[in-house]
């Protein structure tokens, strides 16, 4: 086995496509962060950005990373709830070997996933991870949350008709590119940071240069666009829309019905 590194805005069109490839071979890797686009989007913006190929008869596992005097970190870890290896499932790589070549003392993580056993000999410790299962189809989690006793997805679609009779039609536009949508979501965004005591991310500039230069790109480019708008940080964010949290849920619940159809079954849009 052999590691090198790849500065992220160098990527060749043959290892963006062995990057594909790999991920394919694993559902964990569905989410967007694990693109490539993600990866390049982040160095476009930072210089700091790399990606360890890990080869072995061919390309096994990459780890794109970001450096911070000599700490490694995930890329993009900032926005990023899902950090990690792109690899194989049967395939365990040396992640030190990947520091060794970088000359780095340490990797920094917090969101690795319990399925990747290359990082286990250095977890501290595990968390559950709260999820939305939409495998079998919205209909099927809406009986199945019903039949676990819970009525919030019937207080939301009472809050959506509140919503709607106060504000106007709620309707769901994938991969949207309006400018001024995205301003606004941000602005408000910024203000509930303000409002909880929390640090506004969206002040630093890479971060919102990311953000920004995406939501304007082509639609092949922008496969992870749409959760970063909907994360924007930790967990689900409903806040940003300047409405009760009730009505933020509501959001949150009729954004998840109509994506699923929209845009997550789509082959080319894995999340």
């Amino acid at each position: 086995m052999s590691v090198r590194l790849v500065a992220g805005r160098e990527l060749s069109a043959e290892l963006v496509a062995a990057w594909r490839a790999i991920r394919g071979t694993d559902v964990q890797l569905a989410s967007p962060f694990f693109c490539p686009e993600f990866t390049s989007a982040v160095a476009f913006s930072k210089e700091n950005v790399f990606v360890a190929v890990f080869e072995d008869d061919g390309v096994q596992a990459l780890l794109p990373f970001e450096t911070v005097g000599q700490v490694a970190r995930p890329v993009g870890c900032l926005i990023s709830d899902f950090q990690g290896l792109v690899t194989r499932p049967d395939y365990v790589a040396d992640i030190r070997s990947a520091m060794q070549a970088g000359r780095l003392s340490a990797f920094d993580f917090d969101h690795v996933s319990s399925g990747q056993p290359s990082f286990t000999p250095y977890a501290r410790g595990w968390v559950l991870s709260p999820r939305i299962d939409l495998s079998q189809g919205y209909e099927s989690y809406v009986c199945d949350r019903q039949r676990a006793g819970t009525r919030q997805i019937a207080q939301c679609d009472v809050a959506r008709r509140k919503l709607e009779r106060e504000v106007g039609p709620l309707t769901f536009v994938a991969r949207s590119s309006d400018a001024k949508a995205l301003g606004k979501i941000l602005s408000w965004k910024s203000l509930q940071y303000r409002k909880t005591g929390k640090r506004d991310v969206l002040e630093i500039g890479w971060v919102r240069e990311t953000i920004e230069r995406k939501s304007r790109s082509g639609r092949a480019e922008r496969v992870w666009w749409m959760p970063l708008a909907f994360v924007c940080r930790r967990r689900v964010d409903c806040g940003a829309f300047r409405h009760e949290d009730a009505d933020g849920l509501a959001l949150l619940v009729h954004r998840l019905q109509h994506a699923l159809c929209q845009v997550f079954s789509r082959p080319d849009h894995a999340s």
